[in-house]
C-alpha cells in the first residue's frame, strides 16, 4: 500500500515529467541543469530527500499552482498545435 509521501513523490515525478515532455530540448537541458544532479557516470538523476521540513512543504504547496498553470498552458499549446 502507498503511503501520502510516496503518492506525493509521485505525482511530483509526473508533474516534473510533464513538464520535460513539452517544452524544447535546449529549455529542457537548461532546467535540469538547476534540479538534475549528475552521477560519476555522467548520466543524470533527480534526487528526492524523503524527509522536507516543514517551510520547505509550505513553500512547495505556495508554488503548487505554477506548476498546474504551466502544465495547463502547455497541454493547450499542444492541442493547438495537433488541430493546425
Amino acid at each position: 500500500m502507498l503511503t501520502k509521501s510516496s503518492v506525493n513523490k509521485i505525482e511530483w515525478a509526473k508533474q516534473v515529467l510533464t513538464i520535460e515532455q513539452n517544452v524544447s530540448l535546449k529549455q529542457r537541458l537548461k532546467q535540469q541543469k538547476k534540479y538534475a544532479n549528475t552521477l560519476n557516470n555522467g548520466e543524470k538523476a533527480f534526487i528526492v530527500r524523503w524527509k522536507q521540513t516543514e517551510e520547505e512543504r509550505n513553500i512547495m504547496k505556495e508554488k503548487k499552482h505554477i506548476f498546474r498553470k504551466y502544465i495547463q498552458e502547455a497541454f493547450d499549446h499542444n492541442n493547438f498545435v495537433r488541430e493546425i
